[in-house]
């Protein structure tokens, strides 16, 4: 892989320049993307091709090359549905859809019904409410030929609508019936999924986030730092949700390492910085602490308003917008790991401070020891030691 140069500066993810397909900019999503529309029924190319027009952040490890398994390509009609909310309503349920091949060297009748099988079970499990989608999955996925079907008519009618705000974003299972079947299929789906992850949709590739949250595969998780510097706000929750969940796969401290070089580059661009800022924040990354604190007193204020609330989330304290406090407590508690923070912040006197540092200690223990988030302060001080002992045991035993 070649490192590119700008301004001075180097970058991440950005493929040689004899590898990158250029198009003329047309809409706001297709000038994220360099594949077309018409490409989600092909076969994908070589992970080590795929690259997307997104700010053109620093490099990342390359990702090892997965086989592509044998599909054929029947032609579909995608559904030509409405999206619908939580589960799809009468109107906006999937009529069959017409298909030409199945992939099969059967001819005449025969050739018929089987085209008509697939079309019916596909058709059956697009339209199942959530409690029947596994059996209707499990029905589908015994017919021959069905990973081009998916991947054409991804994400399918969903049972939730994704631009609307949600607290807390939904598994890749509870996204339809045709996620919860690609994640039923398992590794043949991930370099497929992969290329997903790039779709000139933000739709697509916010889906295809959730999706891959729950398939964690390492190949995905190339694709997935990208998203986190992509336009959409959305998208680059879920895709760091995602990447949450990577923690324990090769290569994830590279990641780390990579979005850290974004954040830290002062020749890159300051919404690039933001977003890496945010990514790392949100992961937990410690080292990027330093470049946080140093960009408080950067003189575009917008990114300094961004590092100080990366700094929120990142240790679950706020010693305000000046360099100096935060200096201090870097000397006193840089050393520690971040857990150390965490437990720290319990004690925090703003409530979304303390239920901040509760949720991360959740998500990184699975203890609560009967805490919840709508506990009083008091509360949360005497869980501060159950945490503690927690950590130390830990500690001893890792």
């Amino acid at each position: 892989m070649s490192t590119s140069r700008k301004r001075g500066s180097t970058y991440l993810f950005q493929r040689p320049s004899s590898e990158v397909v250029r198009r003329p900019d047309t809409t706001e999503d297709a000038r994220e993307t360099l594949r077309p529309a018409s490409a989600a029924t092909q076969t994908p190319p070589s992970l080590e091709k795929v690259d997307v027009t997104l700010p053109p952040p620093p490099r990342v490890p390359q990702v090892p090359t997965v086989p592509l398994p044998e599909v054929s390509s029947p032609a579909v009609a995608p559904p030509t549905t409405r999206r619908s909310t939580l589960r799809p309503r009468h109107e906006d349920r999937v009529k069959p859809i017409a298909i030409d091949a199945v992939g099969t060297a059967t001819s005449g009748s025969e050739q018929d019904a089987r085209r008509q099988a697939l079309a019916d079970a596909f058709h059956t499990m697009c339209t199942a409410e959530p409690d029947d989608a596994e059996r209707a999955v499990a029905s589908f996925l015994r017919l021959p030929s069905v990973l081009s079907l998916l991947l054409a008519n991804f994400p399918g009618p969903t049972w939730f609508d994704w631009r609307q705000p949600y607290r807390k974003l939904p598994r890749g299972a509870q996204v339809s019936p045709i996620a919860l079947a690609l994640i039923r299929l398992g590794e043949p789906a991930v370099p497929h999924l992969a290329e997903l992850l790039i779709a000139p949709r933000a739709e697509c590739r916010f889906y295809a986030a959730l999706v891959a949250r729950d398939l964690k595969a390492q190949p995905l998780m190339f694709p997935l730092a990208r998203l986190c510097l992509d336009r959409n706000a959305s998208i680059r929750a879920a895709a760091t949700l995602a990447l949450q969940e990577y923690a324990h796969l090769p290569g994830y401290e590279h990641i780390l390492e990579r979005l850290r070089q974004v954040g830290e580059n002062p020749e890159a661009r300051a919404t690039w910085r933001s977003r890496a800022f945010a990514a790392s924040a949100q992961l937990g990354d410690p080292l990027i602490l330093g470049a946080l604190i140093e960009s408080l007193g950067s003189s575009d204020r917008a990114l300094a308003r961004d590092a100080h609330h990366s700094l929120r989330v990142l240790t679950c304290h706020d010693l305000g917008t000046m360099r100096l406090p935060w200096t201090r407590w870097q000397r006193r508690h840089g050393e520690r790991p971040r857990i150390g923070w965490l437990i720290e912040g319990l004690a925090d006197r703003r409530d979304d401070l303390r239920k901040r540092a509760f949720r991360e200690l959740h998500r990184l223990s699975g203890e609560t020891f009967g805490l919840s988030e709508d506990a009083p302060r008091s509360a949360f001080l005497q869980a501060q030691p159950q945490f503690r002992r927690w950590w130390q045991q830990r500690t001893i035993a890792g």
